[in-house]
């Protein structure tokens, strides 16, 4: 029956990496390369340091194996300086010595090498200790593929939003209409990512204004707020869709990279001399913090929170309540109220929940302009 192949991330995208086999036995060199060369590796052979460093001056291996006792240079200083061309996680080493002696395996461990066998290894300990290499390997891969993929995404559209800024006209009263309609535009465009409703920017923003003006603020900071409200999620057009679209709960590392997108928001809008943009970043910045320290990005508690993000927090907070979403139906009115109180103080500001309460008759006459359905009483 032929043995199973061993396979790496990047051999089951197609490339086929090779291992570097380094012996100076010519014996012992061919017996390895047949036992790997049975998994399905493409196999390279090098007798020398030296020839092994010219083979890796033409080519990238997948993982080398190298004994320590083989000619100029010796394997801890092949292992040195192949570790100052690799991380060790994108060319893994895997040493094989006959000594048992504990100085030699730490003198490989801290010249470089990611394993250490004393020969003559078992094949299969061998072959298992190969084959975790390569996954490793393999996994690195991936998440620096996607690293690369995310930084290209954000670096794209932060561009596309700096060329669609640098075109708005000098005019005061046209930039302000420019900045307004690049607003809604980047704010509608999250939404629909998130497979909100973009009635749900209307109603944000709405109930926004009233609440700032209820906060007693002054009039001309109010509309800045409704203005750039909508803009609370942008940042969840760097996050990439399998995150953002996943139909079940996020593990720790997706709910890391959705957690990430208040700080993509704010980089996209900081910066600028609008003050309407301005807010617009704050808001984006601080929209997911608590009144108890326990929100993100930064952590920020209480009055440290700026007014604006803890005005569209209330608002976000009770427009999801009341409206109905994919994972769960809208709220009645009567629950939507009591968990929003219950939430006053360590989530949200318990002033401003007061002042939005108080304000229901003006909230529901928007919600009735803007509907998404029937709000359950």
């Amino acid at each position: 029956m032929r043995p199973a192949m061993i396979q790496d991330g990047a051999t089951l995208r197609g490339a086929r990496p090779f291992v570097l086999l380094v012996e100076d036995e010519r014996a012992t060199r061919r017996a390895t390369a047949r036992l790997l060369r049975s998994r399905g590796l493409e196999i390279r052979t090098a007798a020398t340091g030296g020839e092994a460093l010219d083979l890796v001056h033409a080519d990238t291996p997948g993982l080398v194996v190298l004994d320590l006792a083989i000619p100029a240079p010796d394997g801890l200083e092949l292992c040195r300086r192949l570790r100052e061309r690799w991380e060790a996680a994108e060319v893994p080493l895997l040493v094989l010595s006959g000594s048992r002696d504990v100085g030699s395996r730490l003198a490989a461990l801290e010249a470089g090498a990611n394993d250490f066998l004393v020969k003559p290894a078992e094949p299969a300990e061998f072959l298992s200790r190969v084959s975790n290499l390569l996954a490793q390997r393999g996994l690195h891969l991936d998440l620096r593929r996607e690293r690369d993929r995310l930084d290209a995404a954000v670096r794209e559209r932060t561009a596309e939003l700096e060329q669609a800024l640098a075109g708005l006209e000098s005019s005061a009263e046209r930039l302000r209409r420019s900045h307004e309609g690049t607003l809604l535009r980047l704010s509608a465009a999250a939404e629909f990512r998130d497979n909100e409703t973009a009635r749900h920017l209307d109603r944000m923003a709405a109930y926004s204004a009233i609440l700032a003006r209820a906060a007693g603020l002054p009039e001309a900071r109010c509309v800045e707020i409704e203005l750039a409200a909508p803009m609370h999620d942008v940042g969840k057009i760097g996050v990439p869709d399998s995150v953002l679209l996943k139909p079940g709960p996020l593990d720790d590392s997706e709910w890391e990279v959705m957690r990430s997108h208040p700080t993509m928001g704010h980089r996209l809008l900081a910066d600028s001399e609008s003050p309407l943009l301005s807010t617009a970043a704050t808001i984006a910045l601080t929209h997911h913090e608590r009144m108890d320290g326990t929100g993100y990005p930064q952590g920020l508690r209480g009055a440290d929170i700026p007014i604006e993000g803890r005005i569209v927090a209330v608002a976000d907070v009770f427009d999801a309540l009341t409206s109905a979403r994919p994972y769960k139906p809208a709220f009645s009115l009567e629950k939507s109220e009591r968990i929003l109180r219950e939430a006053a103080g360590h989530h949200l500001d318990g002033e401003l929940v007061e002042l939005f309460l108080g304000r229901l008759p003006e909230i529901l006459a928007c919600r009735a302009r803007w509907p998404d359905g029937e709000v359950q009483r």
